[in-house]
This record gives C-alpha cells, structure tokens and sequence, in this order.
C-alpha cells in the first residue's frame, strides 16, 4: 500500500545514490488503516546520476512515490499533503 501512495519522508543522510529519510507508513491496525510510527527507510534519489533531488540535504523533507525521492516538498506542500493523505485514509476506512 504505501508504494503507490506519495509520501513523505525527512531526509537524514545520503548513501550513494540512495537516501535514507524517517517516513510515516501506512499501516493497518484492527481493520483500518492509520499512519503508523516514524520509520527510517532506504529511498532510491539517484539512477546513474539522475533524479529528481539534486543537492538534497539531510533535515529537507522529500515526496516520495514507489520508493524514488520525487521532489523537495516545502513546508505549505507537506501541509498539503498530509491532509490530503488524511482524508483519503478516512474515505478508504467508510468502505473497509
């Protein structure tokens, strides 16, 4: 479930082409889906030298889809985001 949802993660380092970030999953608890705890998680930035995030810096906090760092995601658009992702969460628990 959570690698087709777009999240989002803070980044606390780079190793290689990799980052890893503390993400919130999507977990499942009692027959509904809820954000579970903060995680550390490996997300692929860099193929080869290309990505989306160049110049990432650890402490910036990145969307990521299907576990590739997709862009820097300000402040307003982390808000955004998460309650977006919120209100989805409560639309797909009415039909669980």
């Amino acid at each position: 479930m959570d690698s087709c949802r777009i999240r989002w993660g803070r980044v606390l380092e780079r190793d290689g082409d990799w980052l890893v970030a503390n993400v919130v999953p999507l977990v499942l608890r009692d027959g509904r889906l809820e954000l579970g705890p903060v995680r550390p998680e490996r997300i692929q930035a860099w193929r080869d030298g290309a990505g989306f995030v160049d110049g990432v810096q650890p402490g910036e906090v990145i969307a990521i889809h299907w576990s590739w760092a997709c862009e820097r995601l300000s402040l307003n658009r982390l808000g955004g985001l998460m309650d977006w992702t919120l209100r989805e969460i409560a639309i797909a628990n009415q039909a669980i």
